[in-house]
Order: C-alpha cells, then sequence, then structure tokens
C-alpha cells in the first residue's frame, strides 16, 4: 500500500503546478468576462494541434491535463486535444534513453507519434468546421427545434466552479485545483493497486505475442490512464516483446492523467466517450499501418 501511494503521488504531483496555473487564467478569465468567456478565450485553426503534438510529445503528464481542463472549457478545438493525446509520450522518453542501445528507436516512435498527431488532430477540426458549416447553410426547418445552427457538436463549455464577485480568483483556482487533483490522485492509486497485481509482466502477456491484433490490445493498455501502462509497452517493445506498430499504438493511446481530467471536468460523458473512442481508433489504425510497413 505504502509503494502505491509513492508511486501514485510520483505519477500525480508532476501535473499540481500546470492544474494551478490553468485554473488560476481560467478563473480569473471567468470573473472577468462571466458567460463570454467560452467565444472569448475559444483557440481556433492549425495552430492549436500542431502546437499541442509539439508540446504533448514532452514527457511530462502536465500538458495532457492542460489540454483537458481548457477542452472541457471548449477553449481549445477537439482536434488539439486529441493531438496532445496522440503525441503524449509520458514515461516512454527517458525509459528509452536508459537503455542506450535502444536509444535509436526515439526518433522513429517520436517522429511517428507527432505526425500522426497533428495529421488527426487538423483532420479532426476539418471535419467539425466541414460540419458546422453544412448544419448552418442547412434550411431552418431542417435544424432541430432549439438547436443552435452554427454550434458546435461538441456543445457549449460548462463551469461550476465558484466564479463569484465577492469570492478571490486565488481561492477559487486553488478549490478546483484541489478537487481535480484528489480525483486524478485516488484514481491513480486506485489503478496502482490493481496493477501491482498484474505487474508490468502480466500486461505484456496480455499484447498477444506477434498477433495481428496486438496493435489493437496495446492501445487498449494504454488508454489505462496510468503511467504503469506506458511503462509495460515501453519494455515490452524494448524487450522484443512486441513490434514497433503494437508500441505506436499503445503509446499513441497513452493519454496519461489528462484522460482522468477529461472524465472529471468534461460536462458531456457522451462527449467523453467520444474523445476516448477517437483516440482509440487513430491509435489502433497508426499500429496497424505501422506494423504492415515495417513487416
Amino acid at each position: 500500500m505504502t509503494q502505491a501511494i509513492i508511486e501514485a503521488v510520483h505519477d500525480t504531483l508532476p501535473m499540481l503546478p500546470f492544474l494551478a496555473a490553468i485554473f488560476l487564467v481560467l478563473e480569473w478569465l471567468e470573473h472577468r468576462f462571466g458567460t463570454s468567456l467560452d467565444r472569448r478565450l475559444r483557440l481556433d485553426g492549425p495552430a492549436g494541434p500542431v502546437a499541442a503534438a509539439a508540446l504533448g510529445c514532452v514527457p511530462q503528464c502536465g500538458f495532457s491535463a492542460m489540454a483537458s481542463a481548457l477542452y472541457a472549457r471548449r477553449a481549445v478545438t477537439l482536434g488539439t486535444l486529441l493531438a496532445a493525446y496522440v503525441s503524449t509520450s509520458d514515461e516512454a522518453i527517458p525509459l528509452i534513453l536508459a537503455h542506450g542501445s535502444a536509444a535509436g528507436a526515439l526518433i522513429p516512435i517520436l517522429g511517428i507519434k507527432v505526425a500522426v498527431a497533428i495529421a488527426a488532430g487538423l483532420a479532426m477540426d476539418a471535419l467539425a468546421r466541414r460540419r458546422t458549416e453544412t448544419t448552418a447553410a442547412a434550411p431552418p426547418d431542417a435544424v432541430a427545434p432549439g438547436r443552435d445552427p452554427v454550434s458546435s457538436d461538441q456543445g457549449e463549455g460548462h463551469h461550476d466552479g465558484c466564479a463569484h464577485p465577492r469570492r478571490p480568483v486565488w481561492r477559487c483556482a486553488l478549490e478546483r485545483t484541489a478537487l481535480v487533483f484528489a480525483f486524478v490522485f485516488l484514481v491513480t492509486l486506485a489503478l496502482q493497486l490493481l496493477l501491482a497485481r498484474a505487474g508490468t509482466d502480466g500486461l505484456t502477456r496480455l499484447m498477444l505475442g506477434d498477433s495481428p491484433l496486438q496493435p489493437a490490445v496495446a492501445a487498449l493498455i494504454g488508454l489505462i490512464p496510468n503511467c504503469a501502462s506506458s511503462v509495460a509497452i515501453t519494455e515490452a517493445y524494448l524487450d522484443g516483446a512486441i513490434g514497433l506498430g503494437a508500441a505506436i499504438a499503445g503509446l499513441s493511446a497513452a493519454g496519461g492523467a489528462g484522460i482522468l481530467v477529461l472524465v472529471r471536468e468534461n460536462p458531456s460523458r457522451a462527449d467523453t466517450l467520444k474523445v476516448l473512442a477517437l483516440l482509440l481508433a487513430v491509435s489502433v489504425a497508426t499500429g496497424w499501418i505501422v506494423q504492415l510497413l515495417a513487416g
């Protein structure tokens, strides 16, 4: 139990300053602009997915958590969030670098992940824009009653924080940071206890050896919001237990703590499931393509 707590602290503590900073900014903007915040803050355009992909590959879970918090307010697009998740590498980079002889594998893994993250993010935003334009151009009677014809199916951001003119911004930000961090920590601790029983070797055995389904299974394991999953995938690849396609599929799906922040903060459960389904689909498809090309 003590070791699990230590591991949970190790996995979640680095994201704390990122959460505190982003919630401080969001609360200040909420106090300043009120209900018009979502329209004022939203960042559109290709720069979002490109920047998210570049920052996400840095071995730090805070960027994916920050992207999730911003997406929950619809301050960034679905494409930007997807790009951040796909490029997130968690523990993969330090583990690969620690194996001196395998350090050369880092460039193709990161290169493919970043390229796919940018491509998937841009494609997702392009599809969303086309759908919005199509909906906006539809005749009035083709739009469902009560639905804004120009709104995205992602919905408006929702904030259930403590925005109140008489409450200090720092206190609102601190309370929100504490709530989200406590949720992430407790879930991470529970996952640590469960994964401790299976162990890294157990997760490796689940990846089906040389089966064509290996990328799909690796992606499902990577989707577990815990550093142990990315560690197991990376070590399995370095030991030759899985191929490059499965490694990329698993590490692309490894959104880490950002997934937990999304679950906690996103007001739409259906939208959260959609994000996770898209992340899984992109990761598995990429893994299969790499597996076919790499032989």
